[in-house]
């Protein structure tokens, strides 16, 4: 390819460490493989990222869901306790009246 632009510019010593990390034999060819790799793949990976960040908002929302179905879950657990005491006290009073009233009929 005909490389028709020609321009000089100043960097910083951080740009001038990304661009010799990138793939290519000349800094002209690290600089050019930079700029098309970060044209053509950064939009692919910026709609990839929206789309996990919708995925983590779907599973916090069941998540959420879940939770508060566990919690109505622990709500009717101490209910059932509650209801097994009371129970356990009303048999026994009753059984309490049913020996008294047993004496009483003997």
């Amino acid at each position: 390819m005909k490389k028709t632009n020609i321009r000089s510019f100043r960097y910083s010593d951080r740009v001038a460490e990304i661009l010799e990390a990138q793939e290519g034999t000349s800094l002209n060819d690290k600089f050019e493989n930079l700029v098309l790799f970060c044209f053509d793949r950064v939009p692919a990976m910026e709609k990839r990222v929206n789309e996990i960040k919708k995925e983590i908002s779907e599973k916090l929302s069941m998540l959420h869901e879940f939770d508060k179905q566990a919690d109505a879950l622990r709500r009717l657990a101490q209910d059932i306790k509650t209801t097994e005491h009371y129970m356990g006290i009303v048999t026994r009073g009753a059984g309490l009246i049913a020996d008294k009233y047993a004496d009483i009929g003997k």
